[in-house]
């Protein structure tokens, strides 16, 4: 395949439809700008803001993600300031490009009208409240990277084979330190070089040397600010146990309970991506098919390895299954035509690109959530109203604590969490933590101390003699030192 050749050809309808889909989610996601971050956003946004102040993540803050994420939500507040409608705009903009290279990629591995099928099943799948499609979450920021792994694996001129592999490796390693699920998709181009690739063994060590490029720089970065003991021990040690505990709470059945919803909300992508896997049974050789196919078989090993226990974890899955979707129903259109003719192709595929939005609609109900901004869950939308309600009426200078999870409210507030740990769970992992600051906290208020409801624990006592309530939400109590 000649990349050059290939998009040079790009037509002016074609450029026109790739506006109009990058305007229509650009006038869409405006809608969620204003969207409140959750607590795992409230988590990196944390981190994030905290890097312009010289503050290292895993040692400052205990956040467990890898650290290209914190280095992303800080490009945002680059662009912007720091806020969280600068992290919705730019995870906006950032889908923009997701696009431009979803489109150029199955327009080299199948043409024009696959990749503007495929960018507007993308279009659908990717902005729905139920999948989390909304948010600002690694698995988003993944799908760029792993999208230009794809290319430049599946832009395969010889001469350039290489650097493409290299380079493929270099963006597959970027995806990884964005969010470690993605890791079985590693194996993909290695296999894909093992099956179809000309000098395997030299090919293999390109691709790997992208990858360990990335790693050791990641490690340099950690080397130079001291923290390389603390980065193995936070995102991947502690990691690990977190997330082992978490799978054991959650069943078997749920799982598939859960795979099962994902199938029916995207059923027409996950046909096609059938359809797809059957024509590269027949045909082995089909090097377009065993890219696509496997990329999502590999990212949906990593969803199955966490139990899929959080909606977003399927995100990654949706630039691959609507290429899927795309070649499909390109398929389809050229099947029609040549039975019986180019208007009945263009109306069977209209037909069909009517069901997909009925469904759509059907499911995931857009303009009901953008009506009423509920587009994430109530009790982010407090924890916006409390730490508002701090930031109207604190001083210089003051302190906040926030029980169990919302690090939210001190990136909102711009006030330093007390300790490293700024949410309830890591207390597991180091067990004396917790009492050593209870103890502070009892000699050493804070000013303000925000408590989800039926939380306190063993801070009952503090609350009771040192704090005074001040403000509540539904589920959350603002106590103020006395």
């Amino acid at each position: 395949m000649n990349l050059k050749k290939d998009l040079s050809l790009i037509s002016k309808k074609e450029i026109v439809f790739v506006v109009a889909m990058l305007l229509a989610l650009c006038v869409l996601r405006m809608f969620t700008a204003s969207m409140p971050l959750d607590r795992d956003e409230g988590g990196y946004a944390y981190v994030a803001a905290g890097l312009a102040q010289n503050l290292l993540p895993y040692q400052d803050s205990f956040e467990a993600s890898q650290p290209f994420i914190y280095y992303i939500y800080k490009t945002a507040f680059n662009f912007s300031g720091v806020s969280a409608t600068a992290v919705r705009n730019f995870t906006t903009g950032y889908l923009c490009f997701v696009i431009l290279v979803l489109y150029m990629f199955v327009r080299v591995l199948w043409g024009p009208l696959a990749a503007g099928l495929t960018i507007f099943i993308y279009f659908m799948a990717q902005n729905n409240h139920l999948y989390q499609g909304f948010s600002s979450y690694p698995e988003v920021f993944t799908q760029l990277p792993l999208l230009l792994s794809a290319f430049f694996v599946a832009d395969l001129e010889e001469k350039y084979a290489r650097v493409n592999y290299f380079i493929a490796g270099f963006f597959m390693a970027t995806a990884f330190y964005i969010k470690l699920s993605v890791a079985p998709v590693a194996v993909v181009p290695l296999l894909y070089i093992m099956l179809y690739g000309k000098n395997k063994i030299k090919n293999i060590l390109w691709y790997l040397g992208g990858f360990v490029t990335v790693t050791l720089l990641v490690a340099a970065w950690c080397a130079k600010n001291g923290i390389l003991n603390r980065y193995i021990e936070t995102a991947f040690i502690y990691k690990t146990i977190f997330m082992a505990t978490l799978i054991k709470t959650f069943s078997t059945v749920g799982m598939f309970k859960a795979g099962l919803s994902f199938l029916l909300n995207n059923l027409l992508a996950v046909i096609s991506l059938g359809f797809l896997a059957l024509n590269l049974e027949k045909n082995f050789k089909n090097k377009k098919a065993f890219l696509v196919v496997c990329f999502v078989a590999s990212l949906y090993i990593g969803i199955a390895a966490l139990k899929g226990i959080y909606p977003h974890y399927y995100v990654v899955l949706f630039p691959f299954l609507a290429a899927a979707a795309g070649w499909a129903l390109d398929a389809l259109f050229e099947f029609t035509k040549k039975k019986k003719g180019t208007m009945v192709g263009y109306i069977i595929l209209a037909i069909v690109l009517l069901a997909q939005g009925a469904a759509y609609f059907k499911t995931y109900k857009p303009l009901n959530y953008l009506k009423n901004e509920a587009l994430t869950m109530d009790i982010f939308y407090q924890t916006r109203e409390i730490a508002a309600d701090i930031t109207q009426n604190k001083s210089a200078g003051q302190t906040l604590f926030v029980w169990p999870n919302e690090p939210e409210i001190y990136f909102y507030t711009g006030i330093k969490a007390p300790d490293r740990f700024i949410s309830a769970e890591p207390y597991e992992y180091e067990k004396e933590a917790l009492p050593r600051l209870a103890a502070h906290m009892y000699e050493t208020p804070t000013d303000y101390f925000v408590v989800q409801k039926g939380t306190a624990g063993v801070f009952t006592a503090v609350l009771e003699q040192k704090y005074a309530r001040v403000a509540e939400t539904k589920d959350f109590v603002l106590y103020k030192k006395k």
